[in-house]
């Protein structure tokens, strides 16, 4: 009774965090409905997700400017994950990351059905060459999100996808990625984490000056190689003194409180011989303090934003930083994005984009792009989200891959002004994608 009360500290922690991050996803998208839950926060993903924190990092010293998505709230995040990082390592990925907690329940599936053969599926050297992909990918994403100024991983990111994958608005390459690592979690162990995941590659390098590290007593050791055996990154703990590797998430599975048959052995501590050693119930509050108390912290210094408008939601007289952003791309225009929101980061004029959509009345700055769906939703030509993307990026001589998208005659006659200068093509383009007033209603 005294392990598997042990076990469950961690196991209550992965719950309470994979609850309340999926209940604020949820909470999001009702609060685009008017109907939000009034004690949650309707916070997006990205707003709580310290990754977007380490991506916007260039940007912000280069430009004084956020990633577009990017928020406050995820700088701050990535601070507190880093203290915990410099505590016990990839802590996060262990015990708070909802993405590797649903990979961890899947695996207990696959443990049943393939018994001994689960994990078993590749060489250890070949095993050691794909460890090394996740360094690639982190190393991609910051390049490409540092030239782009655009959060392009957004589009492959399955943890996005598995709280958002409802909403219709998630890039089919998250939603395969998301698929695969199911699938692959009835295999092995934490695919993602082991072999993808640019996050945990980051904050494994943590493993190295971590104050608290997993040490095994070697004198008091039997050699029984449970720790091996209960380690779901597969780590070679038995023969170990300090575990540095940049795997190891913290979950502190293979110790004595929890696997580890001989008391004090395998432990959680500042030093080999055990001294300033950490519980598991320890490392419970102590990430529970630092994620939320830093969270109050940060919000009583106005350092807490998880928003990047200036019209009332999320903290407004945060940081000028969070209120700068620019977007370059129109496929950050969704559905939910208001207009305000449009004409903030593709700095357009709200009374043109009143003009080109509404122009028989007045213009809502907090109003939906799928708002013009029901307000077009007599005809049968569709006008919404992709008239949207389509008359910005015209207006704003942006790139644009899209499907064909028309536009009512208002937006088209503005792009087709001479100010606006739109190439022969792009003219042409329009011409052929009007549709009247009198189309639209019929």
């Amino acid at each position: 009774m005294k392990i598997i009360q042990k076990i469950k500290t961690r196991q209550w922690v992965q719950v309470f965090f994979f609850i309340f991050i999926a209940l604020v996803a949820v909470n999001k998208n009702l609060g685009e409905t008017g109907h939000p839950l009034p004690f949650l926060s309707q916070a997006s993903l990205h707003a709580l997700c310290p990754v977007g924190g380490v991506v916007t990092l260039y940007q912000m010293v280069t430009a004084g400017t956020l990633v577009a998505k990017i928020h406050m709230s995820s700088l701050v995040l990535m601070v507190l994950v880093f203290i915990l990082a410099l505590l016990f390592g990839s802590v996060f990925c262990g015990w708070v990351c909802p993405f590797g907690t649903l990979q961890e329940w899947i695996s207990k599936l696959g443990k049943r059905v393939r018994g001994k053969r689960y994990n078993q599926i590749a060489s250890p050297k070949i095993d050691a060459v794909f460890r090394r992909f996740r360094y690639v990918a982190l190393i991609w994403i910051l390049f490409v999100t540092a030239k782009s100024g655009e959060l392009l991983f957004e589009h492959a990111d399955p943890y996005n996808a598995l709280f958002t994958f409802w909403t219709g608005e998630v890039a089919l390459p998250s939603v395969i990625i998301l698929i695969g690592t199911i699938i692959a979690s009835l295999w092995i162990e934490r695919p993602w984490c082991k072999y993808l995941c640019p996050y945990g590659a980051l904050l494994g390098l943590f493993n190295h000056i971590r104050i608290f590290s997993i040490r095994r007593n070697k004198e008091s050791c039997i050699s029984c190689g449970k720790c091996n055996h209960a380690c779901p990154m597969n780590l070679d703990i038995q023969r170990s003194h300090t575990v540095r590797d940049t795997q190891c998430i913290s979950c502190m599975m293979c110790t004595s409180e929890q696997m580890c048959p001989v008391e004090d052995t395998v432990s959680l501590s500042a030093s080999l011989q055990g001294k300033m050693r950490v519980k598991t119930r320890a490392v419970a509050i102590i990430t529970f303090v630092v994620i939320f108390g830093g969270i109050i912290v940060a919000s009583q210094l106005n350092l807490w934003a998880t928003s990047n408008d200036r019209n009332g939601s999320g903290n407004k007289e945060s940081m000028d930083v969070s209120q700068e952003v620019v977007y370059e791309d129109v496929s950050a225009i969704r559905g939910s994005s208001t207009f305000y929101e449009i004409s903030e980061g593709f700095e357009i004029d709200l009374n043109v984009l009143q003009s080109a959509f509404v122009p028989s009345q007045a213009l809502d700055a907090n109003m939906k792009v799928k708002d013009l769906e029901s307000l077009y939703e007599e005809g049968d030509v569709e006008i919404g989200r992709g008239s949207v993307q389509l008359f910005v990026a015209f207006y704003k001589g942006l790139t644009i891959e899209t499907a064909e998208s028309y536009l009512p005659e208002s937006a088209a006659s503005i792009l087709l002004e001479d100010q606006v200068g739109l190439s022969e093509d792009r003219a042409q383009y329009v011409k052929e994608h009007t549709v009247s007033e009198k189309q639209i209603q019929d």
